[in-house]
């Protein structure tokens, strides 16, 4: 029988950090083999900030290792609210090395930014620091953008794994358990997009795999990707939005994740009434992918979200939805009904085992799309 891998309970950030420090307090091991692993370790995170075409550190390049502090040995926890912080002498230069910690959470605000100035406020050159935002789990396109633009370089879990299989020969039973626990992680996420791209099953199989932010997100990617040629070819006739401009995720009240593609959005006036309107595709815990309609007023703007007007806008926009699908996906498709709000569903492709995979609806959806803006243009609708 295996035996238990601590790593299995011990699932969280500060768990991870405490690993990373680990990793680097090797550094300064007797133990020869800890010593190299935690020296390859710095010298892969500082590899890890240079820009594209700049200096790496090479094999006769000098690190001395941490640096003494007479308050407290590096690496730190939490210091000035940094995951990781440790000073290192490489080439007889004191580094400040700054890493980000993720497993599953995403930065919020000005948290990159901050820990920069506050190494700073110390006197800390800003060449003299090295930042790194290591994260293992699922990396978005828009975070490891804004991470980098924030001159952190970014650590991923395939080359976080990279480097750790390049060590298995270290006889250490904390290494080991984590690297076999990392390792686990990238195969069920793995498998778990493998599932999602080649869905093809009922809806409760759906349900498991799009619980996840994560599945969402590469079904939208791959979602926008087929309706780019269209949108660009329909950009006169809708409220156009740039590619980075249209996608978002999020959570609701009760905590599941749900994932959305804009590919509609008024710029001005809607009705003569000060309300922007908005069409988008979105995907969540259920086992569809729906068409949402939303109408909301500028701020500081007075508007009755259940007035006639919006009714019988979104009733356009749905008997334009029953028309195109029957034709387009002929089964499985949803009106919805009842009262209407800010955002309403205008209405849903079903997701099943027979016409509707994942790969039929990715194929077909193209179709759909020129010709619902077709006709919805046709009768005056999609004001920008």
């Amino acid at each position: 029988m295996k035996a238990p891998n601590i790593f299995d309970y011990a699932t969280s950030e500060l768990s991870q950090d405490a690993f990373l420090c680990w990793l680097i307090a090797c550094s300064d091991s007797e133990d020869e083999s800890l010593k190299n692993l935690g020296l390859n370790f710095i010298r892969f995170l500082y590899d890890s900030t240079i820009l594209e075409g700049d200096q790496i550190l090479q094999d006769n390049d000098k690190i001395d290792g941490l640096v003494k502090n007479e308050k407290r040995p590096y690496p730190w926890r939490q210091h000035e609210k940094i995951d990781v912080y440790f000073q290192v002498k490489i080439n007889d230069k004191t580094i400040s090395f700054i890493i980000e910690d993720k497993t599953d959470t995403e930065m919020h605000g000005d948290q990159l930014e901050r820990y920069k100035n506050s190494i700073e406020r110390d006197g800390i050159q800003e060449d003299e620091i090295r930042k790194i935002y290591l994260k293992t789990g699922y990396i978005y396109d828009d975070e490891k953008e804004f991470a980098k633009e924030s001159g952190y370089g970014v650590v991923d879990l395939e080359t976080f794994i990279r480097f750790l299989e390049c060590h298995k020969d270290i006889e250490s039973e904390i290494f080991k358990s984590y690297v076999d626990y990392i390792e686990n992680i990238k195969k069920e996420r793995d498998a778990m997009l493998m599932r999602a791209k080649n869905f093809h099953s009922d809806q409760d199989d759906y349900h498991d795999i799009f619980q996840y932010t994560y599945t969402q997100w590469e079904f939208m990617f791959a979602l926008g990707k087929v309706l780019q040629e269209v949108l660009d070819e329909e950009k006169n006739s809708i409220g156009f939005l740039e590619e980075h401009e249209r996608f978002g995720r999020g959570t609701n009240v009760g905590g599941d994740p749900w994932t959305q593609f804009w590919w509609h959005e008024s710029s001005g006036k809607y009705r003569n009434e000060k309300i922007n309107e908005s069409l988008f595709w979105r995907v969540d815990g259920w086992y569809q992918l729906r068409l949402f309609h939303r109408a909301k007023p500028d701020k500081g703007e007075e508007y009755d979200e259940f007035g006639e007007d919006r009714k019988k806008q979104l009733g356009l926009y749905r008997e334009i939805f029953k028309e195109v699908g029957g034709k387009v996906f002929r089964t499985a498709l949803k009106l919805p009904s009842g009262r209407t709000g800010y955002e309403s569903n205008v209405g849903e492709i079903q997701f099943n085992s027979e016409e509707n995979s994942v790969q039929n609806i990715l194929e077909r959806l193209p179709k759909f799309q020129h010709s619902f803006i077709q006709r919805a243009s046709s009768k005056g609708l999609l004001i920008k």
